[in-house]
C-alpha cells in the first residue's frame, strides 16, 4: 500500500486530527493548571492514534505522519492562546515529533520480528 492512496491519507489525517485536538486542548489545560501527572494520558492517546493508523494503512511511517499532523495542531496554540509562554508550545511539539519517530521505529522493529515470534509462540514442532 502506498501513501498516495486517498484512504491512507484520510486515516492519517483523521487520527492526526483527533490526537491534535486532544493535545491542543487537554495539553494546554495541563500546563495552565500544572497538573502534569495527566501527561501520560496524552502520550497513550498519541500511541493509540499512531498504532491504529499503522494498522489501518499498513504503512509504518504513517505513525510519524500522524505526529506531524498533531504537531501542526499543537502549533496553532501559538496563534489562538496568547497568554502562554512559547516553551509551552514548542517543547510539546518536539516531544510529539520525537514520540512519532520512536513509535514508528518500534513498530518497524516489531514488524520485522513478528513472524518469527508468532512461530515460536503458536506453532508447535511436530514430533516424528
Amino acid at each position: 500500500m502506498s501513501l498516495q492512496n486517498s484512504k491512507n491519507l484520510l486515516w492519517i489525517l483523521l487520527f492526526g486530527t483527533i490526537w491534535g485536538i486532544i493535545e491542543s486542548t487537554v495539553g494546554w489545560v495541563i500546563h495552565l493548571f500544572h497538573i502534569h501527572y495527566l501527561t501520560p494520558v496524552l502520550i497513550l492517546t498519541g500511541v493509540l492514534c499512531m498504532t491504529v493508523t499503522v494498522w489501518k494503512t499498513n504503512i509504518t511511517i504513517a505513525a510519524f505522519y500522524v505526529a506531524l499532523v498533531t504537531a501542526l495542531f499543537k502549533m496553532s496554540n501559538l496563534f489562538f492562546i496568547t497568554i502562554q509562554p512559547l516553551s509551552w508550545v514548542l517543547a510539546p511539539v518536539l516531544h510529539i515529533l520525537f514520540e512519532g519517530l520512536v513509535t514508528a521505529l518500534i513498530i518497524y522493529s516489531l514488524q520485522a520480528t513478528q513472524l518469527e515470534g508468532v512461530k515460536r509462540l503458536f506453532i508447535f514442532n511436530k514430533r516424528k
